[in-house]
C-alpha cells in the first residue's frame, strides 16, 4: 500500500474523476481489502452456499415428489429450515460485508501508509451491525411506502436515501440524523449520484458473472434434468452434482462479497465529493495542515 500516493476522499470530482477514483482505489487496495474480505466473511459464503444448495435441493425434490405435504402446502418452501437459516444468515453477512468495505475505507483515511489489519476490520466492522440493520429496515419501509404510493418516489427515495449509509458510518451520526444527512447532500445532485451508481452496478454485474456461471451450469442441469423430454438422466442426489452445486452457490456468494466493493467505493467518493461541495471538509484540513507546517518552522 504504502508504494502508491494516497487517494484523497475529500475532493470535488466530476463524474468521470469519481469513476476512475473508484477503479484506482480497487486497484489499489484490492490484496489488503481481498484479504480482509476473505478471512471475515469467507466463513460467511460456505455457510450460505451450504445452506442455499440444501434449500435447492429440497425445491427440486418437492417439485418430483408425490408427498402431498411438500406439493401441496403453500408455506412448505418458505418455511424450510434450509431457507429461513439462509435468509437469516444472508442478511447478516451481507451488513457485515457493507461494514468491512466502508471500515476498511475509513481506516485507509486515517493511517495511510501504515498497514490495515484484518482484526482492526473487524473489530470496527461489528459495531456497525446494528446501527445498519436497524437503518436498513428504515429505508426499507420508506421506500417500500413510495412504491406503493406511487412508483416515481420509492425510485426517488432508493437514491435519496443511499447517501445516509456513509453518513451513518463516516460521520457516526445516529440513523434519523443519517437520513437527514442523505436528503441534504443529495439535494441538486441525484441525477448524477443515480448515474453513478447505475454505472458502479454494471460493472459489478459484468464482473460478478465469473463467479456466477459455475452456479448456473449446475441450476440448469437441474432444470433440464426434471424435464424428461430432453433426455438428460443426471442423478441429483449423486455427490458430484450435490459437491458441485454447494461449491459453485459458495464461490458465487464470495464473489458477491468482492464485488460488491465497487457500488459501495463509488457511493464513497460521491459522498465525499458532496461533502467538499458543500463544506470544503477536504480544504480546511489542507489549511490546517499548512498551517501546522508554518508554526513548526
Amino acid at each position: 500500500m504504502a508504494t502508491h500516493q494516497k487517494i484523497a476522499f475529500y475532493k470535488v470530482r466530476s463524474f468521470s474523476q469519481k469513476l476512475n477514483a473508484t477503479i484506482e482505489f480497487i486497484r489499489q487496495n484490492y490484496k489488503t481489502l481481498g484479504k480482509s474480505i476473505l478471512y471475515i466473511l469467507g466463513p460467511m459464503a460456505v455457510l450460505n452456499g451450504l445452506l442455499f444448495s440444501q434449500y435447492i435441493d429440497f425445491m427440486f425434490g418437492s417439485m418430483t415428489a408425490t408427498d402431498p405435504v411438500n406439493v401441496q402446502n403453500p408455506f412448505a418452501f418458505i418455511t424450510n429450515p434450509s431457507y429461513i437459516g439462509f435468509i437469516v444468515l444472508s442478511t447478516f453477512s451481507g451488513l457485515l460485508n457493507v461494514a468491512v468495505i466502508f471500515n476498511f475505507m475509513k481506516l485507509y483515511n486515517s493511517k495511510y501508509p501504515e498497514e490495515i489489519t484484518v482484526m482492526e476490520i473487524l473489530n470496527s466492522s461489528w459495531k456497525n451491525i446494528v446501527p445498519l440493520f436497524l437503518l436498513g429496515i428504515l429505508i426499507t419501509i420508506l421506500i417500500v411506502v413510495g412504491f406503493l404510493v406511487f412508483i416515481i418516489p420509492g425510485i426517488y427515495l432508493m437514491i435519496a436515501l443511499a447517501l445516509s449509509v456513509p453518513a451513518l458510518l463516516f460521520e457516526r451520526l445516529g440513523i434519523i440524523e443519517s437520513i437527514r444527512r442523505s436528503f441534504g447532500l443529495i439535494k441538486g445532485k441525484w441525477w448524477s449520484t443515480f448515474g453513478l451508481l447505475f454505472v458502479a452496478s454494471i460493472l459489478m454485474y459484468a464482473v460478478s458473472m465469473i463467479f456466477i456461471l459455475p452456479f448456473y451450469v449446475f441450476y440448469f442441469i437441474s432444470i433440464f434434468t426434471l424435464v424428461e423430454e430432453t433426455g438428460i438422466t443426471t442423478d441429483l442426489s449423486s455427490w458430484w452434482f450435490q459437491g458441485g452445486m454447494a461449491l459453485s452457490v459458495m464461490f458465487m456468494f464470495l464473489g458477491s462479497f468482492l464485488t460488491y466493493s465497487i457500488p459501495i467505493v463509488a457511493l464513497s467518493f460521491q459522498y465525499f465529493n458532496l461533502v467538499e461541495r458543500k463544506e470544503s471538509v477536504g480544504l480546511m484540513e489542507e489549511i490546517e495542515q499548512l498551517d501546522s507546517e508554518d508554526r513548526d518552522h
